[in-house]
């Protein structure tokens, strides 16, 4: 869990997504016992979200599951956004042409997130999930973000990143960060290989399109050789779609 989170809020989250990763109704031992988390405050949270109505309990078997109200609290969100039909269409399509993961994400804070998720019907695919969370400052996504924005708003990013980072090694030097930055305006793209993880590898672009008023990146993702191996299809794939949407006005962007 991240430091900067709250454990209690934490907590109630890691069970939620819990929840949806197994897809069954749990009980207060397995739960407990999965995270071990102490099993008086896991009581404590479980009811706390079935009298908010978030969580029903079945006395017969003991066990907890999400209600109807929880998947209603993101919907207007998701549909805001799935409402883009063209959009939605564009990442599919891409995803197809391609045979790798497709995802788009917008900036939140000192993170790139991950709003939607699209995936080929070849099986060994760079999995992500809707919502995850890269710094934007150290990121395939998150480089081609701020790619968006002035020289000045980088660098005070870059400052708060590292300082949330609790004094550890910094993510990247502030020159290292915009050369990367400034590459990614000329180029119009930016290449990720082992930045995040391992031996995986992303491109990404800016898309015409916003998300309201957010500036949305979309990024072809997959193990590093493979990319590299349909680098010049995943390019030209890429560039056709995002032609495909009108272009915004160009910003002036102030350089140092």
């Amino acid at each position: 869990m991240p430091q900067d989170v709250i454990k209690s809020v934490g907590r109630v989250f890691e069970i939620l997504e819990y929840f949806e990763e197994v897809g069954r109704p749990l009980s207060l031992n397995e739960l407990s016992t999965h995270f071990r988390y102490p099993t008086s405050s896991t009581a404590a949270m479980l009811k706390s979200m079935m009298h908010l109505g978030y969580l029903n309990y079945d006395a017969k078997s003991r066990t907890y599951m999400p209600t109807p109200r929880l998947a209603e609290l993101g919907a207007w969100a998701l549909d805001a956004f799935l409402h883009e039909d063209e959009l939605v269409a564009a990442i599919n399509r891409l995803s197809q042409r391609t045979g790798e993961t497709v995802a788009v994400a917008v900036q939140s804070d000192l993170y790139a997130q991950y709003l939607h998720v699209a995936y080929p019907d070849e099986p060994l695919q760079f999995r992500i999930k809707p919502g995850a969370l890269r710094s934007v400052t150290a990121s395939g996504m998150g480089w081609m973000l701020l790619s968006a924005q002035e020289d000045s708003a980088i660098e005070l990013l870059w400052r708060r990143s590292n300082r949330a980072r609790d004094r550890k090694p910094a993510l990247s030097t502030l020159a290292t960060l915009m050369k990367r930055v400034r590459d990614a305006r000329e180029q119009g793209f930016v290449v990720s290989r082992h930045t995040v993880t391992q031996g995986a590898g992303i491109i990404a672009m800016l898309l015409p399109s916003a998300f309201f008023g957010r500036a949305l990146a979309i990024g072809v993702g997959g193990p590093v050789w493979r990319m590299d191996e349909k680098y010049d299809l995943i390019l030209k794939e890429m560039r056709s779609i995002v032609s495909q949407f009108p272009k915004p006005r160009k910003k002036r962007l102030v350089k140092s």
